[in-house]
């Protein structure tokens, strides 16, 4: 996963697929993002293709109550959608998680600094990114 959102450029979406996911030995999180992306859960749909998020499909990022789940660094605003966050919850430091239409579920952690943005209406299902 994060070879993945270390490729990501800015604006790209990093789709993970259903499962658990723990951090590499030795790393400060599950996953770090420093650039503005979105990182989506949800469930690889076979033959179909990829299924539009909408539920979570039990994509769980865990820091095993060690480490973060996710860690954002640097001053970027990151999406976050169709995960289960963890055991670590979300460093933001001076970043912003954004969520969008689709759930985040934060368990045994919540967010740390930083900021945390939701949209005041759920009517569309585009979020622009800036």
């Amino acid at each position: 996963m994060q070879e993945a959102v270390d490729a990501a450029a800015t604006g790209d979406e990093v789709r993970i697929a259903s499962g658990s996911y723990v951090a590499a030995a030795g790393a400060a999180a599950v996953v770090v993002v420093d650039d503005l992306i979105v990182v989506t859960g949800g469930d690889p749909g076979g033959v179909s293709g990829w299924r539009l998020p909408g539920a979570s499909y039990g994509t769980v990022l865990n820091g095993e109550s060690a480490r973060w789940a996710v860690q954002i660094a640097g001053e970027v605003r990151v999406g976050l959608r169709n995960l289960i966050v963890t055991s670590g919850g979300v460093d933001a430091a001076a970043g912003e998680v954004a969520v969008a239409d689709y759930p985040l579920e934060l368990d045994d952690g919540g967010v740390s600094q930083g900021r945390f943005a939701v949209p005041a209406t759920r009517r569309s299902r585009s979020t622009a990114w800036s």
